[in-house]
């Protein structure tokens, strides 16, 4: 948790000594209209995810309701596991694409997890993907189908208008940490081809007290607008591998050395404070300026 820590302290800091050029934020008027669906292909599509009976597939349920290309589903559980529930699932712009189940919007709302074993609780208003592509939403189907999916989708195949998280608490103690964490929002815009329209982070707040050591970190926003999604795709191909996965970042910065992977960035009353060290960036503004061939 401790390098956690650190590693975030430092990105802001990276972030920080950018030039700033006091540009406005790009990325924030983008906007997301969800899919209409079919509601001929509601029932087949539901079926292909198993939820059209309770415990059928991955997810368990107290009762369901479709609407036309929409259903939702309460008392939401994963089948043999008692430790995560959500209030609720709403689909949205239920069809079917190619033979498989597809939807716009899929949003739990009032997520629950807890680990005994750790002694940590973690409260999420809201999980929400809009508009997946095909190959995502397929894989997800999947898995509510089987629990037990296929390959994860390659990078070039992931896509998603939005993805976000919301309203984030947790609270946690083990033998040697305890502490709180809470977020705001998380999210990702435009995602697919070679950017991401916007990357936000608001309202985030941790306290640690690691072994007598404390480390306390507060983020007010942070939103970024078209970012290379190779950085993402570095992450993705070398999730299991962290060698790997930090020679590739490294590999994608060197690479164009003037070129930040970026357009703009906004951070606002970020602060961090560990044994004793403490610094804090009040807010932080900056654009890239690019020629025509889009470089720096």
């Amino acid at each position: 948790m401790k390098h956690l820590m650190v590693g975030a302290a430092a990105i802001a800091l990276l972030v920080g000594c950018q030039n700033e050029n006091g540009g406005a934020m790009g990325g924030g008027g983008y906007d997301v209209t969800a899919r209409a669906g079919d509601a001929e292909q509601a029932g087949s599509a539901l079926l292909g995810m198993s939820l059209t009976k309770s415990g059928k597939g991955l997810l368990t349920f107290a009762e369901s309701s479709v609407d036309g290309a929409a259903a939702e589903f309460t008392s939401v559980g994963l089948a043999g596991v008692d430790e995560i529930t959500a209030q609720s699932l709403t689909l949205e712009g239920l069809d079917m694409t190619e033979g498989e189940a597809n939807f716009a919007v899929m949003r739990f709302n009032n997520v629950a997890f807890s680990a005994p074993d750790d002694e940590a609780e973690i409260s999420i208003g809201a999980i929400e993907l809009i508009n997946p592509t095909p190959a995502l939403a397929g894989w997800i189907a999947e898995t509510l189908e089987t629990g037990s999916p296929s390959d994860f989708p390659s990078f070039d195949d992931i896509g998603f208008d939005s993805w976000s998280v919301s309203d984030v608490s947790m609270e946690f103690e083990d033998r040697r940490d305890s502490g709180a964490f809470s977020l705001g929002k998380v999210e990702i815009l435009g995602l697919g081809g070679d950017e991401i329209a916007r990357v936000g982070i608001a309202g985030l707040s941790l306290n640690i007290d690691d072994s007598g050591e404390a480390v306390e970190i507060d983020l007010g926003e942070l939103a970024m607008s078209n970012i290379d999604s190779g950085f993402l795709s570095a992450v993705a191909d070398n999730i299991d591998d962290e060698e790997d996965m930090a020679l590739a970042l490294v590999d994608l910065v060197y690479s164009n050395p003037m070129d930040p992977g970026y357009d703009s960035v906004r951070m606002d009353d970020f602060s961090f404070s560990f044994d004793g060290v403490s610094f804090a960036i009040p807010s932080v503004d900056s654009s890239i300026q690019r020629n025509s061939a889009g470089q720096p």
